[in-house]
């Protein structure tokens, strides 16, 4: 898939991994919504790919474990950039000193960092599918961060190496 005239929805976006596919897609000559928590990381990235007077992104303060800010993404997306082709599923919480017997942080880190993405990916979908009404012949790609902790169990946070591990079937399930 072609990045040329795209345009991707980067959650988790405003630094990191997220920050480095920003830049990535915009080099590439897409466009990017970039979502995440971080509103002056956030900001700041957008000014600056912005800083060739052509609009190449916007960020929107999202979280992810927030349905009407999910939806707002691809609002934007569409009101921006007459729609997002590309979601790279990249937003997570990581708190990696809990003792893992700490039930109410297990499912909160549950709900955000695999539920969350799992609504997520069908809300793309169904944007994905609204598309495809108008034209046919256009592509659509999902990508979800992942880790190597998948396969390769961290015994200190077991919930990371489960929710990674379930990332992996959740994105083989939608190809």
């Amino acid at each position: 898939m072609r990045i040329e005239n795209t345009c991707s929805i980067v959650t988790g976006g405003s630094k990191g991994i997220g920050r480095s596919i920003v830049e990535l897609m915009v080099s590439k000559g897409g466009k990017v919504v970039i979502g995440g928590v971080l509103d002056k990381e956030g900001q700041e990235l957008a000014h600056f790919m912005n800083k060739s007077g052509k609009k190449t992104a916007v960020f929107i303060h999202c979280d992810i474990s927030k349905l009407e800010e999910l939806k707002n993404l691809f609002k934007v997306a569409n009101e921006e950039f007459g729609g997002a082709q590309i979601l790279f599923n990249n937003a997570r919480i990581n708190e990696p000193h809990y003792p893992y017997n700490d039930f109410e942080r297990s499912i909160k880190l549950f709900n955000i960092n695999l539920g969350a993405v799992y609504v997520w990916c069908l809300l793309a979908q169904e944007h994905f599918n609204n598309q495809l009404k108008f034209d046919p012949s256009m592509k659509f790609c999902i990508i979800n961060t992942e880790s190597i902790a998948a396969k390769d169990i961290v015994k200190e946070i077991p919930y990371y190496s489960f929710i990674k591990n379930s990332m992996i079937n959740l994105t083989l399930f939608l190809n």
